[in-house]
């Protein structure tokens, strides 16, 4: 499972041994619009068109869940399409941009590798 960049469905993330409800979607839970988060795994979103990251923030320890939803420019890209979400690897640090939107949730708006993990 290390450093995969796999979007699981819910019953294989499951098999694997990833545990998606430990880790909230609540908006509160995430403290800043910019932080370093580790991702340790992606799911094919069930309710929306779209691939549900699960993050652990380390300091302190939280573990948050984003949706990362396609546009018709740039598919799953953030920001300025730099960045596939979809090809990003799993247990690696990110560097996260959000953007809290009207309904009070986060959208991730940027993503950056901080950490190369061999």
């Amino acid at each position: 499972m290390n450093g995969q960049t796999k979007v699981y469905t819910w019953q294989e993330a499951i098999s694997a041994g990833c545990d998606p409800l430990q880790y909230s979607y609540l908006p509160g839970i995430i403290p800043a619009s910019t932080l370093i988060a580790r991702l340790d795994f992606k799911i094919w979103s069930n309710k929306v068109i779209g691939i549900d990251g699960y993050f652990t923030l380390i300091l302190p320890m939280q573990k948050f869940q984003l949706t990362v939803h396609p546009t018709a420019r740039y598919g799953y890209r953030t920001g300025e399409g730099l960045i596939d979400f979809h090809a990003c690897c799993t247990h690696q640090m990110y560097l996260l941009e959000l953007k809290q939107v009207s309904s009070g949730r986060w959208n991730l708006k940027n993503i950056c590798c901080v950490e190369q993990q061999g």
